[in-house]
């Protein structure tokens, strides 16, 4: 068996060397940010105190998203609350409008939430100290703390996401599996190992930046990796392309490894292992790979409810209501969700009472139309969604009809409130089958204004 070193930073000269290649690159190569700004020594508190602010937004809106989704998301945020003060004023609803459409919607909540807290407790300003944060700041767990820490407060806090995860676990080629308690233990004791301290906010940007642009999940360009001479991963994959250091006879990938003592910490070597093939030992297989828990299935009816105006200057009307308190999407307007089961199937919803009896309207009431508009899937984290969408016409005013819990909004408050998008999926489909419906009608409206009608026969030539 190795020695347990060869997946760990002994060497300071290795160290020192990593931090200095990744820096270099890191100022060279960098995007550019809104939230992106170098750390200034010694500033005002209150700067100090803006600048933790603006981290912390990032941050927050950065979790499970895209960093070309977030950019807009932020300045629209940025524009409506430029400090902490100024959001803890806001409204839930208007939280939840600027956030509509980033997805994981608790986080916005949990946001206004934590404003409060730093105002009424902190003086409106964050704290510096990473264990205070994750302890007292809703939202804020270990690596968002070492984020704001380090990059606000020059704090030698370090940090670990998904994109350090991968880029430490195939520097020092780590075969555990990523979400265990020792791999967590391990890859947070590896960054602060390597994390420089002289400019803890930038080294942390860097390794992410790495992680996200170099060292990517899939085809990482380890060509123009600044780091590649200290990447186990990437040595044993080039090894094994130039049939090196690993005896095929015996099935080992690294030099003095016993197959019958294998090394805790690295991937398994069993049977599965092609000692012919090579790609079996490429960049990619690090992290290991986790088995995921396959989402939960669940099946609904959307119902959009419409109430058509009687006047050509007012819009129509389309049935909302609030989710509850907790739980998925919550606080949030939708369309009426009916779960679908054995005893309350699409078949069995066809009945008007039955139907009614499950939307916030009491009825039954007269249906002018009603018709099926097909399915979309809305995929969350842990649950795939089914959504059968249902457009339902009714008559009678806006005024006439009790809506427990519910509103009736026109379309433009459709697209300005605060709404998921689940909402917007089951909308698009009654858009679109509405223009097909008016484009039918262009196209025979055209048709027959082109055939020559009986009085065209009557009509003198001229």
């Amino acid at each position: 068996m190795h020695n347990l070193s060869y997946h760990s930073f002994e060497s300071e000269d290795e160290v020192t060397q990593l931090q200095k290649s990744l820096m270099t690159w890191f100022h060279s190569e960098k995007r550019d940010l809104p939230w992106r700004k170098p750390f200034e020594a010694n500033p005002d508190p209150i700067a100090q105190g803006q600048r933790a602010y603006e981290v912390w937004v990032s941050e927050i809106m950065s979790q499970q998203t895209r960093i070309s989704t977030v950019i807009e998301y932020y300045n629209k945020w940025m524009t409506m609350w430029p400090t902490m003060e100024a959001l803890s004023k806001a409204s839930l609803d208007d939280i939840h409008k600027v956030w509509s459409g980033l997805g994981y919607y608790s986080r916005g909540t949990r946001m206004l939430e934590a404003a409060k807290i730093v105002m009424d407790n902190y003086k409106g300003r964050l704290p510096d100290d990473p264990v205070v944060l994750e302890k007292n700041i809703p939202g804020v767990g270990r690596y968002t703390a070492g984020a704001i820490a380090s990059q606000a407060y020059n704090k030698p806090a370090p940090l670990v996401d998904g994109n350090v995860i991968r880029v430490l676990s195939r520097s020092r080629a780590l075969g555990l599996d990523p979400k265990s308690k020792r791999a967590v233990e391990l890859h947070w004791a590896l960054a602060e190992r390597v994390l420089l301290k002289s400019d803890p906010g930038d080294f942390n940007q860097a390794m992410m930046e790495l992680g996200a642009r170099v060292c990517t999940p899939q085809n990482p360009s380890c060509g123009t990796c600044p780091i590649q001479a200290q990447c186990r991963a990437y040595s044993e994959s080039t090894n094994a392309l130039k049939g090196g250091p690993f005896n095929k006879s015996k099935k080992r990938v690294l030099e003095n490894v016993n197959p019958s003592a294998q090394c805790e910490l690295c991937l398994p070597l069993g049977d599965e292992t092609d000692i012919e093939d090579c790609s079996s030992f490429m960049v990619t297989r690090y992290p290991a790979a986790i088995k995921k828990k396959a989402p939960e299935e669940k099946e609904v009816l959307v119902v959009i409810v419409e109430i058509e105006s009687t006047s050509d200057s007012l819009p129509s009307k389309y049935l909302v209501h609030k989710r509850p308190e907790k739980g998925l999407l919550a606080n949030l307007w939708d369309f009426p969700h009916i779960p679908l089961s054995e005893s309350l199937s699409m078949e069995t919803l066809r009945s008007e009472d039955i139907l009614f009896k499950q939307l916030p309207l009491g009825g039954p009431h007269p249906i002018k139309k009603r018709k099926s508009l097909g399915s979309v899937l809305h995929l969350f984290s842990h649950i795939r969604l089914t959504m059968n969408v249902e457009w339902v016409v009714i008559a009678g005013a806006v005024d006439g009809f009790s809506v427990g819990g519910g509103e009736w909004w026109a379309e433009a408050e459709l697209d300005t409130g605060a709404v998921p998008v689940t909402l917007k999926k089951a909308f698009k489909l009654l858009v679109d089958s509405k223009s097909n419906v008016s484009g039918r009608q262009r196209k025979k409206a055209k048709v027959e204004k082109s055939q020559p009608t009986i009085s065209n026969f009557f009509k003198p030539k001229e």
